[in-house]
């Protein structure tokens, strides 16, 4: 019995974790800054750091994914919230879109603006 209770205490922060970083997410979604008009920006790393990607905007909610902008065809930034923008990209080689959060100081604007189709 004492090993299942240390089982689920040893899982129970992981799954925490996430529940948390889903809930941090929908609190930024409805408190988001939306930015208008679309704009296209540019990846910069400092130094070679990697660049990750967030479920939500908060440092506990890092994902494994690194962002490389030699793999990035584009990147839009959608809305801003505390040091992280929302943003969606396409990667060369890959036809489907990926969103999340990115620290902002690692994305700089490109000038190139998006028109609604």
């Amino acid at each position: 019995m004492s090993k299942l209770f240390y089982l689920l205490l040893l899982l129970t922060p992981v799954y925490a974790t996430a529940t948390d970083c889903e809930l941090l997410n929908q609190q930024a979604i409805e408190n988001r800054v939306i930015i208008h008009p679309l704009e296209t920006y540019q990846l910069e790393s400092n130094n070679g750091e990697k660049v990750y990607l967030y479920s939500a905007p908060n440092e506990a909610c890092q994902t494994d994914t690194v962002l490389r902008s030699d793999e990035i065809s584009s990147l839009v930034v959608y809305s801003d919230y505390d040091n992280f923008y929302s943003v969606t990209y396409f990667l060369k080689d890959h036809p489907e879109d990926i969103s999340g959060w990115v620290k902002k100081h690692y994305l700089n604007p490109t000038g190139h603006r998006i028109s609604p189709q």
